[in-house]
């Protein structure tokens, strides 16, 4: 389903959950906390974190698009940070965009007009990733204890590291006229 607006917690979490319910084949297997190792409330922590920092970056408003999982390793679709997080639960999230986008997040970032693909567009996105990386560290510490990665810029489709045996959550967002894939895999340790 398409999250309509206002965007309510409870229609993220309903979202997720049908998401999960369709890939384990149970619809009340996606109720419990550790579902195929992954927990509703921090994907929702994630993506919630995300859609903040878009948000004051851009001062436009986040369309959020429906969440789908895609169960092998991809390509970026252009450019995207990445980034480790180990700990009590570990996993990858990647911001990822094409080209336009990110000329356009590195000039509202930048706040100038940046026309061509440079090293300050691939500086802008890390930074974005840094962003990103410290809020989500900071959300995600509620759930137990993390260490989160220096952020990675991928360019120009490189394949990401996401290991292909992992269920990969795909969120697009819509910011303006631009499209931006938040993607990450999430696994609980076990203890």
């Amino acid at each position: 389903n398409i999250l309509d607006k206002p965007i309510k917690e409870q229609n993220v979490l309903k979202a997720v959950e049908e998401a999960l319910s369709r890939k384990s084949g149970s619809p009340s297997s996606a109720r419990t906390v550790h579902t195929e190792n992954i927990n509703t409330e921090i994907v929702k922590t994630i993506v919630d974190t995300v859609v903040l920092i878009l948000s004051n970056i851009t001062r436009i408003e986040i369309v959020k698009g429906q969440l789908f999982f895609l169960p092998v390793a991809f390509t970026t679709m252009g450019i995207g940070s990445i980034i480790d997080f180990i700990g009590d639960f570990e996993g990858q999230i990647m911001i990822d965009m094409t080209p336009p986008a990110a000329l356009f997040l590195a000039s509202r970032l930048l706040k100038e007009n940046i026309t061509e693909m440079s090293e300050l567009v691939q500086s802008a996105i890390a930074e974005l990733g840094n962003t990103v990386a410290g809020r989500v560290a900071s959300s995600l510490s509620r759930f137990g204890n993390i260490r989160i990665s220096t952020p990675e810029v991928l360019m120009d489709n490189k394949q990401t590291r996401i290991p292909a045996d992992r269920k990969i959550f795909i969120f697009p967002l819509g910011i303006g006229n631009f499209m931006i894939n938040v993607d990450f895999f999430i696994k609980i340790r076990e203890k």
